[in-house]
């Protein structure tokens, strides 16, 4: 319901900004609307997470507001708490029992926005909420309308009231949405131009710390994923999507020639005698359903390779490959350069087949085998602490905003982006009857 809500309000919004055109007697256009004042966005109702582990105390929000066409002078906003929109807010969204945000958490006394003379857009101004953590988020939670108003125009009704939501944080809360899009551990200077020779490809980074990755006889691979669609084997002849890893050395992935597309598996290679030797764990037991979410871990001890799925173990094996180095300079793989560490994608980079549609909320790389107990601990899929024993990269993938997500490790190897993903709300793990 939410969902027609907000498409909903996008129409009346696209209805305002459109110019609506007819003919006079002379055969000439004539405009036929008022213009109007909105919040800029696609949506009028923003989660504000509250995380009592992290003792979360202030947050902030940007807002800006626009009007369908340029107009000849300057236009003053003001944003003013809106309590006579509760009941709106309550009835809407079917939530009844949604407070008012005490006054003392915020303060909108100069909160306003100024559309220049000529402009179709105001500056963006950033609201601050103070004092969160005395709200009882645990037994509650709270709204708080923002209205415009001015005295220079009218307002868009649907899209003059912005709802602030303040409620307890999942441990997990937003999500990024890598359809056709790759990352991978940068942080450090520009490659170098030799390295490039893609123009896709122009402006990457490379490792800030590669050190912790090189030369691994133990590790654990964890991620936490959703798949949005299974790949058709027809593309490339495989159905491959790929997770994590370096192609023909170590993959987390999706489907293969002999594999069906929704079964993960993982892919080792390694040089013997002019040839790659090839090896994989994967069956039955390692089916993903789409929409769903996973925890998948993949524990290595020279050789030996476990792998769990929500904790639970699906698949083991003793590989040939005895050691694994993912610290390869960065490059984009072309004119026979080594291949290197991506997430989402590998192998035929120009074309990239291999990509994935996925959403990722965690990934983190241990240098160290971590036992089933250890995976299955309380929490775990959902967070660890970034100061954790042997935790050498650990991505959140939270950052909400950007083509850059936060390595929370010491190691400062911040995951960048091909382009800016597309940043989702998730609420993980799901609680049902959660406010």
């Amino acid at each position: 319901m939410k969902n027609i809500i907000n498409s909903t309000v996008r129409m009346m919004l696209l209805v305002a900004s459109s110019v609506l055109l007819s003919c006079n007697g002379n055969g000439e256009n004539v405009q036929h609307y008022t213009n109007k004042v909105f919040f800029s966005g696609k949506t009028f109702s923003r989660n504000m997470r509250i995380d009592r582990e992290e003792n979360v105390s202030t947050l902030t929000s940007q807002v800006s507001v626009g009007v369908a066409k340029p107009e000849n002078k300057d236009i003053d906003v003001r944003l003013v708490a809106d309590a006579g929109m509760l009941n709106t807010y309550r009835n809407a969204y079917y939530d009844p029992d949604a407070e008012m945000l005490p006054a003392e958490h915020y303060d909108l006394s100069t909160a306003q926005l100024k559309i220049k003379q000529g402009d179709v857009a105001s500056e963006v101004l950033t609201l601050e909420f103070t004092g969160l953590d005395r709200l009882d988020i645990d037994n509650g939670h709270y709204v708080l309308p923002v209205s415009l108003a001015t005295s220079d125009i009218e307002t868009l009704n649907g899209a003059r009231t912005l709802y602030f939501v303040f409620k307890k944080a999942s441990l997990v809360n937003v999500a990024a949405d890598l359809n056709k899009n790759l990352c991978w551990p940068a942080g450090g200077g520009e490659v170098p131009a030799d390295r490039i020779t893609d123009d896709s490809y122009k402006g990457m980074h490379d490792w800030n710390n590669p050190e912790p990755f090189k030369d691994m006889e133990t590790f654990t691979i964890e991620t936490l994923l959703m798949l949005g669609s299974y790949k058709p084997a027809s593309i490339e002849g495989s159905g491959i999507q790929t997770i994590v890893g370096i192609e023909d050395l170590f993959l987390l992935r999706v489907g293969d020639a002999l594999i069906p597309n929704n079964q993960l598996q993982v892919a080792t290679g390694q040089a013997v005698e002019g040839s790659v030797e090839r090896q994989n764990i994967s069956n039955s037991q390692m089916k993903l359903l789409l929409g769903e979410w996973y925890h998948i871990a993949v524990t290595f001890d020279r050789g030996m390779t476990h792998v769990y799925i929500n904790g639970r173990e699906v698949g083991s094996q003793q590989f040939s490959i005895t050691s694994v180095d993912f610290s390869t300079a960065r490059s984009d793989e072309n004119n026979s350069q080594p291949r290197c560490l991506w997430v989402g994608h590998s192998y035929d980079i120009g074309n990239r087949s291999r990509y994935i549609d996925g959403r990722f909320a965690e990934m983190r790389f241990w240098n160290r085998a971590l036992s089933q107990d250890e995976i299955k601990a309380e929490n775990h899929f959902y967070r660890v602490k970034p100061d954790s024993e042997g935790l050498i990269g650990y991505w959140k993938f939270d950052d909400g905003a950007g083509s850059t997500a936060k390595d929370y490790s010491p190691y400062g190897n911040d995951m960048q982006f091909m382009t800016p993903p597309a940043w989702v709300n998730v609420e993980l793990p799901v609680v049902s009857n959660q406010n």
